[in-house]
Parts: structure tokens; sequence; C-alpha cells
């Protein structure tokens, strides 16, 4: 009888490891995050009553937490234009005419404050740019809420005392009536108040249209490329076999 050649036995059901890499998309749990602590500043808001005196408790955690939803908003508006930068920019910022850069500093071309690297993006991200066309309009509402966003976001960033001008009006029953409501107090194209303790959930819808026009906007330049789940809410990993997607752990 001849002898069986011994057989090494494997498990089906064995874990194979392979070698991948993983890509991390932060600009996503930027996004996630910020609606998260929204939700949380909602949850605040709702518990407010018409009827009874505002609890002071649930007036500062509201604000609390839209103070950081609208931080992480404005974070992750620059990670969107960081990461279409690294995806799509074919040509540096020296290469463009000098007619679009003669008003610009000109520095390291990711030094340059964001209003001006959006400004250019179009330009510098097209295969075929058209050079005398005007892709953003630098004092239309929209971009001009763009960079006041981020000098919101500066005025966290640094943050230092500052004064707000108000006027009180004395009653005699003690309730007593503050007003705040004056132009010096508010920034102008978002109507958000200069005061960063005191951002509430309804200046919160400001940033998020803004965040969709930004978006958009660079979509349209384009040609939709950000359509693809790269850009939306899809974690994968590249093996050697494929690509692995996994369940975006941020999204409900």
């Amino acid at each position: 009888m001849s002898k069986q050649k011994n057989k090494k036995f494997e498990d089906p059901l064995a874990i194979k490891e392979t070698r991948g890499k993983f890509l991390s998309k932060p600009m996503i749990f930027l996004f996630y995050a910020a609606e998260q602590f929204r939700n949380l500043a909602l949850e605040e808001r709702n518990k407010w009553s018409s009827s009874d005196p505002i609890d002071q408790n649930v007036w500062r955690n509201e604000r609390i937490y839209a103070g950081s939803a609208f931080l992480h908003y404005a974070l992750y508006c620059e990670a969107l234009l960081n990461n279409v930068w690294i995806d799509f920019k074919k040509r540096d910022v020296k290469e463009l005419p000098a007619k679009l850069t003669k008003d610009l500093q000109m520095c390291d071309d990711e030094m340059l404050p964001f209003k001006d690297r959006l400004y250019l993006t179009p330009y510098l991200c097209k295969e075929n740019p058209n050079y005398n066309a005007t892709y953003y309009g630098r004092n239309t509402n929209n971009f001009q809420k763009i960079v006041e966003i981020f000098q919101i976001r500066d005025s966290y960033v640094h943050a230092k005392l500052t004064e707000r001008e108000i006027r009180i009006t004395i009653r005699k029953d003690r309730i007593h009536h503050i007003n705040d409501s004056y132009g010096i107090n508010w920034w102008q194209r978002t109507g958000i108040c200069k005061d960063i303790s005191l951002i509430s959930v309804v200046e919160l819808e400001t940033i998020r249209n803004s965040i969709e026009w930004l978006f958009s906007s660079l979509n349209d330049f384009l040609d939709n490329s950000l359509n693809n789940k790269k850009w939306k809410d899809e974690e994968k990993i590249s093996i050697t076999d494929g690509t692995l997607f996994l369940k975006n752990p941020y999204k409900k």
C-alpha cells in the first residue's frame, strides 16, 4: 500500500493578512463632526420654552455646541480645497498669466491666503482654463461670505478681548432689556455676531449654505469630478487584490 502524502490542512475560515494602504479623509471627519455638534446645538435649542424664562445652562450649551460646529465647518472648507489641489492641481501659481497674480503677494502656493487660493483654483486645476474668464467674482455675495467665514474662523484661532456696543433699557419691573443690534457688532456679509461666544444654531445655516455653494461651484469647474464616492462618505482601503470598501463610521 502506497504511503499517502501528508497534506497541509488549510482552514477555509482562517484569517488571511495582506498589505494595503488606507486612504484617510480628514475632511469627511470634519464635516460629520460639525454635523454632530450642530445636532447637539439643535437639541439644546429645542429645550427652550416660549412661556418660561430661558435656562441659562441650555442657552450656554447651545452656543458651545454651535461654536464648535461652526469651527469644524470652516475647517472642512479648507480641507476640501486642499484635497481638490492634491487631486486636480495641474500647474503652479507662478505659471499663470501676470494679470491674474498681479495683486497677490507671491509666495509658495500653499501659503497663499484661502481667498486667493480659492479664486485661482479653476485656473490651476482645469485642464485648459480660459484665462480671460472670471470663474469666481471676488465681489459676489457668495465669494465674500466664504472670505468672511474665514475671518470669523481666524477670530477663533486668534481669540482676544473684544468689546460690543450695547444699549440697556432699565425697566421698573427689573426685567431689563439689552439691545446690541448695532452694525459694529456684526459681520457685514454673514450677519454673524463678532462675539464668538454668541454664535447660535441659527447662524450655522449661513455656513452650511456657503459649504453647499463651495462644493457645487468646485464640482462645476471640475466637470462633476467631485461626485464620486471619495468626495462623499465612503472609506476605502486599496489592497493587492483590489479595493475593500468600508462603511463610513461617522454617518448614522
